[in-house]
């Protein structure tokens, strides 16, 4: 595998994303009737999503690409760095996950986790850390409704994610999966939904 190819692939995602942020944004104000009620705000993000669903399907579709060939890759530690440099395709890694879960239907579809959770793996623990366990939490309630275990997939994505925290006091991406389903937000969360 050549890393160059997927350096270009990544950078091409992540110019696409800063573009698909844009046109969200300029979509959304047009959509907004500048109304600063909450049913106002979210009518404005529907109609904007509903309006850009094709678009980020396909970017997702890019993307979950990107991740297949970043789960059989050696040289994953500069592929984390790399996409540091997007910050539009690095914010949209955590929702991959939420994307990828959307096909997991039985055990067969075990290939979209696998890409969702390379998608977390890459974006080593650079986003709101609450907003990737409850795509997390959300995954893995989706997957038990399908009767598909998250267990493996997250011992086998944590191996290959980093080991180095993030700063004083934090957890390694690493850690964070292989512990996941014995966090505290999982015991609070998650598990009360699987009952």
């Amino acid at each position: 595998m050549d890393f160059q190819g997927f350096s270009n692939r990544i950078r091409e995602l992540g110019t696409a994303f800063e573009d698909y942020t844009k046109r969200r944004e300029s979509l959304f104000q047009q959509n907004w009737n500048r109304q600063t009620d909450a049913l106002s705000i979210s009518r404005a993000g529907a109609d904007t999503n509903e309006q850009l669903k094709d678009a980020y399907d396909e970017l997702h579709a890019r993307l979950g690409e990107l991740c297949a060939e970043y789960l059989v890759m050696k040289e994953r530690e500069r592929a984390r760095e790399l996409v540091g440099l997007y910050p539009d395709l690095l914010r949209q890694l955590t929702n991959h996950l939420g994307w990828s879960v959307r096909g997991v239907r039985s055990k067969s579809d075990e290939t979209y986790l696998m890409r969702g959770l390379a998608a977390i793996s890459l974006g080593d623990l650079r986003t709101d850390v609450r907003d990737l366990l409850q795509a997390l939490g959300h995954a893995y309630i989706s997957c038990y409704r399908a009767g598909v275990p998250m267990s493996v997939p997250l011992a086998r994505v944590a191996e290959i994610s980093s080991s180095i925290p993030r700063g004083p006091g934090t957890t390694s991406t690493r850690e964070l999966l292989l512990n996941f389903e014995e966090s505290a937000h999982f015991k609070s969360a998650v598990s009360p939904m699987m009952r």
